[in-house]
């Protein structure tokens, strides 16, 4: 079981940036090779008319195949996201299940766009005190299961979980605190990039190749507003675009996660916007993280 503190929690913060960083400093390599004469000629005559180097199109055109042969197809993982989904729904509506509290929650996934990721267990494990599965969580645990790793909470009813993919597929389940039909958006805001923030630093520290397909969708908004004044919002499920994460500088920089606040800025304005407000509340009109300032949101 893991406690966890404010100074853990910065600690974490902290451990989780430096490996986005160190996977983001990782410099290509010089590859060379030959072409036959008469290649080369052809070569040469496509790079001129096309106004580039020989060097800089053949670079494209290695890139252009190698992606067509690692890169994982995305109506494929669209099709993962939504079935998952839909199961997480029906367990919440479940009047049996004692796998979640009623109410709204987000669904976090983070998608390897490589072919061929495959985790173990057993190293996931080892690194399971960054597996914290709420913000504040004050005790947590996990254990190996058939599908790769599980983090989940103790405490009831705020309960949330993290499912660690033997095959590099994050998934995080998250209660979004709502009172007397009030959502609290900045709490959500919260919950969400903290959310993203772990799976990506994670995958990072666990050497899994960007990039990564983030995709958000937050549950059982029907009947909610996020404060008096404000009106209802008219779904009961809002699908935040998709954002891909091709480079550390997205998720953390110098220790800080406000990088993947801004990377997630305009999802959060959106989320923001379905209950009829004209943008996140957790930026200033400077664009900057107000929960980096007040930490006890």
């Amino acid at each position: 079981m893991q406690e966890i503190d404010d100074q853990e929690h910065i600690a974490d913060v902290r451990e989780k940036s430096q490996k986005v960083e160190e996977l983001s400093s990782i410099k290509g390599s010089l590859v060379q090779f030959r072409l036959e004469d008469d290649t080369h000629v052809k070569l040469q005559a496509i790079a001129a008319e096309r106004h580039t180097t020989a060097g800089l199109l053949v670079r494209q055109w290695a890139i252009e195949k190698i992606e067509n042969e690692v890169s994982q197809n995305l109506d494929t993982l669209r099709t993962w996201h939504h079935s998952r989904v839909t199961a997480i729904k029906e367990d919440v509506r479940n009047p049996d299940s004692q796998n979640f509290q009623k109410g709204p929650f987000v669904v976090i996934h983070i998608l390897p766009l490589s072919k061929g990721v495959l985790l173990k267990p057993g190293d996931i494990e080892k690194n399971a005190q960054a597996l914290r599965p709420l913000r504040r969580a004050r005790s947590y645990t996990g254990n190996i299961n058939h599908l790769g790793y599980e983090s989940h909470t103790s405490e009831i009813p705020a309960k949330a979980y993290i499912q660690v993919y033997r095959t590099g597929e994050f998934e995080s389940v998250r209660p979004l605190f709502a009172d007397k039909g009030v959502l609290q958006g900045t709490y959500a805001d919260a919950e969400i990039v903290d959310g993203a923030f772990t799976g990506c630093a994670c995958l990072a520290g666990w050497r899994v190749p960007m990039p990564y397909l983030l995709i958000i969708t937050i549950c059982g908004l029907k009947d909610l507003c996020l404060s008096s004044g404000y009106r209802e919002f008219s779904t009961d499920q809002l699908s935040l675009p998709e954002i891909q994460i091709s480079k550390g500088e997205q998720v953390a920089k110098a220790n800080s996660i406000e990088p993947m606040a801004q990377t997630l800025h305009s999802a959060l304005d959106i989320f923001w916007n379905a209950g009829g407000v004209d943008c996140s509340k957790t930026f200033d009109d400077k664009n900057n993280w107000l929960v980096l300032k007040n930490p006890s949101i």
